[in-house]
């Protein structure tokens, strides 16, 4: 039986092995947070939870668990923005009402 033959991680890098399989960028496929209730895997608080996804040009990916602590910065980053969202909102459904009024 012939011995496996084994290539150093320097003998790799000099061959070009890793530039050709790392040259693809990781991309942010998806974000996804979502509000869970308590008492779901014994966790008995409120609160939320997520992942988010990497994929590279050759469709390798790979997630990260996104924890309750760490939802914190993205829901505060977000928060203005639904605020201002769900204002204009208000204001065009208080337009049509308006107009819908008006036409009676």
């Amino acid at each position: 039986m012939k011995p496996l033959i084994t290539r150093t991680m320097k003998q790799e890098k000099e061959a070009g092995y890793y530039d050709q399989t790392f040259k693809s960028e990781w991309k942010l496929k998806k974000i996804t947070l979502e509000f869970k209730q308590g008492y779901s895997f014994n966790k008995t608080e409120d609160r939320y939870e997520g992942k988010i996804e990497f994929q590279n040009d050759e469709f390798e990916s790979f997630s990260v668990k996104v924890t309750d602590e760490m939802s914190k910065p993205y829901l505060k980053l977000i928060a203005g923005e639904v605020v201002k969202n769900a204002q204009q909102l208000a204001d065009k459904l208080e337009k049509s009402l308006l107009t819908k009024q008006q036409e009676q």
